[in-house]
């Protein structure tokens, strides 16, 4: 091969070492990982400095490892966004993490400005959100806006309207669970998004009073 067009693939590889080091994200930086060595291997082979070029093809399926991994993990996150935002929720699995309650018709969940501990799964019946007027139907996870408080105060009075069944799971296991659990997380975000913008809406709609 023509010394020139060795010493061009040297300077591709040497191109592609500095688009790692400029890479924000990790696929991006272990595609071009993988460039670099593949290069530099074949660089370092016509050049005949082996044990550089048996370097570099050890680390070839390193970086081409961890990109698999990189990539399968972004579609996991994606795949599990999309079941999250498109699919009803799954309470079954919570059922272990969480303490089974049942309250009648008229009883008061909590009240705006209580200290909030833990969220709920209604199972059955009905509960009116005071201050919004929003009615929760089966299965709805709510109580869990206390969770991102400033305060941990409760923002909204529940109050069942029939007889209902909750499951009621402490804060701290629903960290737990939001770490382990992908889908999980990504329904929390969701949930959260869906809250505000019914909040956004509340305050948008409510009529201003004229001053006299």
């Amino acid at each position: 091969m023509h010394p020139y067009l060795i010493e061009f693939i040297g300077y591709l590889a040497s191109a592609a070492s500095i688009l790692v080091f400029f890479s924000k994200t990790m696929a991006p930086l272990r595609m071009a990982a993988v460039v670099a060595n593949g290069l530099f291997a074949a660089y370092f082979t016509l050049k005949g400095i082996y044990p550089m070029a048996a370097l570099n093809l050890f680390m070839m399926p390193i970086n081409m490892i961890r990109l698999t991994q990189v990539s399968r993990l972004i579609e996991d996150i994606r795949r599990a966004s999309a079941e999250a935002s498109n699919k009803d929720f799954q309470y079954q699995w919570l059922e272990e993490y969480a303490q089974k309650i049942s309250l009648d018709a008229n009883d008061c969940l909590y009240q705006k400005a209580d200290m909030a501990e833990e969220a709920y799964v209604l199972l059955e019946g009905e509960i009116l959100l005071k201050e919004s007027g929003i009615i929760l139907s089966p299965v709805t996870l709510f109580g869990e806006m206390g969770l991102f408080t400033e305060a941990s105060r409760r923002t909204m009075t529940a109050v069942t309207k029939t007889k209902v069944r909750l499951l009621a799971i402490k804060y701290d296991d629903i960290l737990l669970l939001a770490s382990e659990n992908p889908k999980f997380s990504f329904y929390l975000m969701h949930l959260m998004v869906r809250r505000m913008m019914q909040n956004i809406d509340l305050i948008t709609t409510k009529p201003v009073r004229a001053s006299h």
